[in-house]
């Protein structure tokens, strides 16, 4: 994962693709349209089409740098909310503009993951908070180019209840990532069972990729052997 790959030169792009591949890897998740946190933008629910317009052209530029990643899966924030409008408006505008990006994503084989953030801890005033909310947009959308990325640690915060939710929310889920709460540090430090999370997904038989969306409890080498250590006890569990 490389939340910030588009930003970086092309040359370094294919640096990461070749290291990636010359170490029988594959290419997670990067941020196909960064959102202006300081401005609280986009706004893709508005009354105003200027930032959805923004955010495909972001999307359509996202297309090549994918492809030099070898990347199948581009996270998408859905923005913020809009005050001033009903959410049943700005959740119907989500969905156009989402299902227009899936038409521009789509026919290159890749899907746009949409991810909910929690407003209680580290986002206050996004539009998409929950998995339930996504699989909502991803269902109204209905598209191929349009899943959801399930951030654990931020549905955790947000609503709890992860296996029911993912359960239900499946068919439109398209990406995972792990992280303990509280801390967003490496599995087995916060509250939440992985242990019980990785024996559901092999039941599902998932076979993607996990991204680690977290810091390390201890700093240095010693907490890269803890995090190694967390990740194959949740895996033996």
């Amino acid at each position: 994962e490389d939340n910030e790959a588009a930003a970086r030169p092309i040359a370094d792009q294919e640096r990461m693709a070749k290291a990636l591949a010359q170490r029988g890897m594959t290419m997670g998740v990067f941020v196909a349209s960064m959102p202006k946190w300081a401005k609280s933008r986009p706004l893709l629910g508005a009354n105003d089409d200027a930032d959805r317009e923004g955010f495909l052209a972001d999307i359509r530029a996202s297309i090549a740098v994918a492809k030099r990643l070898n990347a199948t899966r581009m996270t998408v924030v859905t923005g913020f909310m809009d005050p001033k409008l009903p959410v049943e408006i700005q959740t119907a505008r989500v969905i156009d503009v989402m299902r227009r990006a899936g038409d521009i994503v789509a026919p290159h084989g890749i899907a746009m993951v949409m991810e909910p953030l929690n407003t209680r801890t580290n986002h206050p005033g996004v539009y998409m908070q929950t998995i339930a909310q996504g699989y909502a947009v991803a269902r109204g959308a209905n598209s191929p180019a349009v899943k959801i990325l399930a951030d654990l640690y931020h549905e955790q915060i947000q609503s709890g209840n992860l296996i029911p939710t993912l359960d239900s929310c499946w068919n439109e889920i398209g990406y995972l990532q792990f992280g303990d709460n509280p801390g967003r540090n490496e599995p087995m430090t916060g509250e939440i069972n992985y242990a019980a999370i990785v024996r559901w997904l092999r039941g599902r038989r998932y076979a993607g990729v996990i991204g680690m969306e977290h810091g390390n409890s201890v700093a240095g080498r010693a907490g890269e052997d803890r995090l190694v250590a967390a990740y194959r006890a949740i895996d033996a569990a």
